[in-house]
């Protein structure tokens, strides 16, 4: 991966200094530090094919088939479903259903990345943060060069997004039988806005990352776009939060109220939030 600007947070009050409030970033959080970034889908197949080496052909079968089986289905148990063509509205409900798909979560609230690091972590946690107005650049332009698809609302977000979203789709209409078996899709990494968000994503200001190649790793898909520093501002930095911090950052999520009772729906987020008040 680019070598990212690597900003170790030995104490609460450090934050302040990276201002995080500004939202010209998206994070991630992970619970190791030492894990790279990769999607579900991918980590799932590797997990349960583990005697062979997986390889794009099979993540692309799996993509069709689970995506053909959801849509054949969903309409047994859910009373709204997306639009037949909006294939990333699909991938979106199939894995917040608990299907693993290529969607990799995001979301623009730096507190919420760094619950989802801290929750789970055993050891040091990280947080991935990818300057936003970069990426969305980035997106726009693999959409033109390798779709044709213009940015009908040239310099502004939402065009960006809107032409992100759109390669998506192309991308995802593609994959699927009756098509050709090869990856054809050039490694680019693609920043994706639900359009008709689900409470769980509103709640968490969630978005997507959407890896063009699933034969490619993460990080090449994400180095294939070239990303450049704008002035002082690095495109990808990685905040290390060391284990000893766990209690104590928690702590303070809390007293900002983002705790799994506010980030998740329902009563699960209410039950999950205990560990938090009470049992750390």
């Amino acid at each position: 991966m680019s070598s990212p600007k690597i900003i170790r947070l030995k104490e609460w009050n450090q934050i302040a200094e990276h201002n995080p409030q500004d939202r010209q970033f998206i994070y991630r959080g992970q619970s190791n530090a030492n894990w790279q970034v990769e999607c579900a889908l991918k980590r799932t197949l590797e997990f349960n094919r583990r005697r062979y080496e997986v390889n794009a052909f099979d993540l692309r079968m799996a993509e069709r088939k689970s995506l053909k089986t959801f849509k054949t289905r969903a309409h047994l148990y859910l009373d709204r479903l997306p639009d037949e063509d909006d294939y990333v509205a699909w991938l979106s409900v199939m894995q917040h259903h608990g299907t693993p798909t290529r969607l990799i979560d995001f979301s623009r609230s730096f507190y919420v990345a760094m619950f989802f690091a801290l929750i789970g972590a055993s050891d040091d946690c990280c947080i991935w943060a990818i300057y936003e107005n970069s990426l969305m650049k980035a997106g726009a332009k693999y959409a033109k060069e390798n779709h044709s698809i213009e940015n009908t609302l040239n310099g502004l977000r939402y065009g960006m997004l809107g032409a992100s979203y759109e390669a998506a789709n192309a991308i995802l209409k593609n994959n699927r039988f009756g098509n050709s078996e090869d990856e054809v899709n050039r490694p680019g990494l693609l920043m994706i806005d639900v359009e008709k968000q689900i409470p769980r994503i509103a709640i968490q200001q969630g978005l997507f990352l959407f890896p063009c190649s699933l034969g490619t790793k993460f990080h090449e898909n994400l180095d294939s776009l070239n990303l450049q520093q704008e002035g002082v501002i690095p495109p990808l930095i990685k905040f290390v939060i060391p284990y000893e911090n766990r209690d104590d950052f928690l702590d303070h999520l809390a007293v900002m109220n983002i705790t799994a009772e506010t980030i998740y729906p329902g009563i699960d987020g209410f039950a999950q939030s205990i560990i938090q008040h009470d049992i750390l």
